[in-house]
Order: C-alpha cells, then structure tokens, then sequence
C-alpha cells in the first residue's frame, strides 16, 4: 500500500530523525509521497497569571522550531519527494492527529520517545496520545 501523504512528527530527537527518514524511505518507494514535517510548540500562555509567572516567548519558541526543522530539511535534500516544514503550536499530541485529518493524511509517523524523557513520564508519551486521538494511521518509530 502506497501512502499520499504522511506527517512526520519532529523534535530534533534521535527518534524523530529516524521517523523522518522512515518517512523518506516510503517515498522513495511511492513517488506520490508528500511529507509533511511537523514541529509543535507550547502554546503561550492564556492568562495573566501564566503570562506573570511563565512570561510570553513565543517569538523565541517559533525560531527555536525553525532552527530544529534545520535538521529535517537537511534530511529531506536527500529525496526527490515533495515536503513542507512546519511550527504550530498547541498540545502536541492533539496538533498532530488534528493536522493529519485536516490535511487527509494516510499516515502519521513519530518517534518512540521525544526529547523530554520526565514529561514523558508524568504525562504520558506523546505517540502514546496520537495512538489515542487519531483517526489516522500512526508509526511508531524506535
């Protein structure tokens, strides 16, 4: 089976890179592979509490995303598929799958682990939520 598009969850992890090139392989295989690489940030804070207390970078987090996605780009030179880089923002796991659907992705791939392994432990891992949220198709990478 051929996949049309896919999103790529990245982080700069080793687990996303190896994601990203999952998602590479599979469009070497199927030239109507389109990939779509996807960094999401926190959203910024919506009280003037947060605002107080966490203070609005929202600007930095956007660089720092795009300074991330540096990498994925690097990564994608090496396919002749079509692809597009982006930063949202929001709760990771909800951005992603809500993306996929919007966008009638046929497959979501993310990494086994991202780069913060206690907010894994706390929260849950975000592949563990897309699994959950999805209505698209998701790969977990290890």
């Amino acid at each position: 089976m051929g996949y049309g598009r896919v999103v790529v969850a990245y982080d700069g992890s080793t687990f996303s890179q190896k994601a990203l090139r999952k998602a590479i392989s599979l469009a070497e295989i199927n030239e109507n592979c389109w990939i779509d690489v996807v960094h999401v940030i926190p959203e910024p804070p919506n009280s003037a509490y947060e605002f107080f207390f966490a203070g609005d970078d929202t600007e930095q987090k956007y660089q720092e995303g795009y300074e991330v996605l540096t990498k994925a780009t690097e990564l994608l030179a090496t396919t002749s598929a079509p692809y597009r880089t982006l930063v949202l923002e929001g709760h990771a796991a909800k951005v992603l799958s809500d993306y996929a659907e919007s966008n009638q992705a046929d497959l979501i791939l993310i990494g086994s682990r991202g780069l913060s392994r206690l907010k894994e432990l706390i929260l849950g891992s975000v592949s563990h939520q897309v699994v959950q949220l999805s209505a698209t198709s998701v790969l977990i990478v290890k």
